[in-house]
């Protein structure tokens, strides 16, 4: 479905929540005759990404408005954003932002994942449950993946031919590296919650990063998966 608005000279794509601009690259790769913008909160990200002559990477927030006129581009992609960065009653806000830039026609891709694990094996439940709590608690949703039909349907604009597709991802065991990817980005995550989740949890820093390490050990073992 993208392929042919990715082949049209001079098509406009946006990335929202870009960081350094590692998907924009990625596509610029293979389709380079393409204008690619990114916008993310984060300055120190967009300060640092790698420059080209084709990408526009600028800082915003999303729930500010972007900071491009309606109708603007061809194709919209935002990943895991609404997950961990956006609160629950904010995420439909979110998606009518993304509809207002696009173009009549165009395509919007949004790619959210639940923060729930499954197939846990007692490390990673005692890991994952406070984890999900302290996340529920702050008003964030943990079902962002499956939930995320429900905020494009709740948008009220002009979001036509909606399709939705689920996966199940692993988490350190599978063929090919996708498994192992994961796992050593949920563990960035989960690392990255340490000011929080060692207060909730009444342990030390080091306990705490020693737990989210066996987690990850533990992952392979039982077979644990996000959708």
């Amino acid at each position: 479905d993208i392929k042919p608005i990715l082949k049209i000279g001079g098509a406009k794509v946006l990335d929202v929540g870009c960081a350094q601009g590692a998907w924009l690259h990625s596509v610029d790769a293979s389709y380079p005759n393409v204008h690619y913008f990114g916008v993310d909160i984060a300055a120190d990200a967009i300060k640092n990404a790698r420059k080209a002559n084709n990408i526009t990477l600028t800082v915003g927030n999303v729930l500010e408005g972007l900071p491009y006129p309606d109708n603007t581009f061809d194709y919209v992609h935002q990943r895991n954003v609404l997950a961990l960065g956006i609160k629950k009653i904010q995420c439909v806000r979110v998606i009518r932002e993304l509809i207002r830039v696009a173009k009549p026609g165009a395509w919007i891709e949004l790619v959210e994942c639940d923060s729930v694990g499954k197939n846990l094996g007692p490390i990673g439940t005692a890991l994952g449950n406070p984890v999900t709590t302290a996340i529920k608690d702050r008003g964030f949703d943990l079902y962002s993946g499956t939930n995320l039909m429900e905020y494009v349907e709740a948008q009220g604009l002009r979001a036509t031919n909606i399709d939705l597709k689920t996966v199940s991802i692993p988490l350190n065991w599978g063929e090919g590296t996708i498994g192992r990817t994961h796992a050593l980005s949920t563990r960035t995550a989960l690392l990255a919650l340490e000011d929080l989740m060692h207060q909730v949890l009444r342990i030390t820093r080091e306990e705490y990063k020693k737990l989210v390490n066996d987690a990850y050990e533990e992952w392979a073992e039982s077979k644990s998966f996000i959708s």
